[in-house]
């Protein structure tokens, strides 16, 4: 199915601006927001949570990619990411 010009032109704004809403909403309501590693979805909203202990430590299961990634929320302000350098989990070579 072809599209059509006008579709093409607006898709790509109106996904923009959606992901920007979506984010405004996390940032209201947890304060930061937790990008997955691989995909770049923010994981704060519709991801599995699993915490740890009671350190601020945890692990989220990206919705749309599947990726788990452990964070930590307890020692800066916003989340630092704990696990291995995603380029070199995907190419064997760290980043540049």
């Amino acid at each position: 199915m072809k599209r059509s010009g006008m579709f093409v032109a607006l898709h790509r704004p109106v996904g923009r601006w959606r992901a920007r809403q979506r984010e405004r909403a996390i940032l209201r309501e947890c304060g930061c927001v937790a990008y997955c590693p691989g995909c770049r979805d923010p994981l704060n909203d519709r991801s599995e949570w699993w915490p740890n202990t009671g350190d601020g430590r945890g692990k989220y299961k990206c919705d749309k990619c599947g990726r788990v990634s452990e964070w930590h929320f307890g020692i800066a302000p916003g989340p630092i990411l704990l696990t291995p350098n995603v380029c070199l989990e995907r190419t064997g070579k760290p980043d540049a």
